[in-house]
Parts: C-alpha cells; structure tokens; sequence
C-alpha cells in the first residue's frame, strides 16, 4: 500500500541532484541532474524507504 501511496500523493519536498544526508521513512524527492547514488535518475521520483523488508 505504501507505493500506491506514493505514487497517488505526488507531493516532493525538493529536487535534489543526490540522496539528502537524512530523510524520514516516505520522503520524496524529484531528482534533478543525478548524480552519486543518483547517477542516471534525471527527472525521476525517488522516495526513502527506511526498512525495505528484504
């Protein structure tokens, strides 16, 4: 259900070009020009997961 979310409730706290120093579990962030972990994401929906369960 939390991806359902995420993609119904499109609300971005910011563009960023590289993952936040800190963020909290559902935060989402519109990558800008990617870069580091971010690399080649341009323009995509990035949103933290604090325990992905796997």
């Amino acid at each position: 259900m939390d991806t359902v979310d995420a993609l119904l409730q499109l609300e971005v706290l910011n563009i960023q070009n590289d993952p936040p120093g800190s963020a909290i579990n559902g935060d989402r962030y519109l990558v800008g020009t990617g870069s580091g972990a971010w690399s080649g994401k341009d323009g995509q929906l990035a949103r933290y997961v604090a325990d992905p369960g796997y």
